[in-house]
């Protein structure tokens, strides 16, 4: 989705990315859309560092401590979005 969309789509817009993963795969795909988004868009404006949670399986649930990173990512980009930083 990331390839289709061009500069003006993005260049100034707030964003933010995050992925789950199963148990065995790495931490990287939001990471990568963030670097990808920023290569195709270098205008777009970040509000949070990217977030990866892992999952117990395909259909979840969290596992154990996730929960409360999501709920961190979410205060964090919620507080980015109230006050501007």
């Amino acid at each position: 989705l990331i390839n289709r969309l061009g500069r003006p789509v993005l260049a100034g817009r707030l964003v933010t990315f995050f992925d789950t993963c199963l148990p065995r795969e790495e931490l990287k795909a939001a990471r990568r859309m963030e670097q990808r988004a920023r290569r195709k868009a270098p205008g777009l404006a970040v509000v949070a560092p990217e977030l990866s949670v892992r999952v117990r399986g395909m259909k979840g649930p969290l596992r154990e401590g996730e929960l409360e990173k999501a709920r961190g990512f979410g205060q964090r980009v919620a507080g980015w979005l109230k006050t501007g930083r």
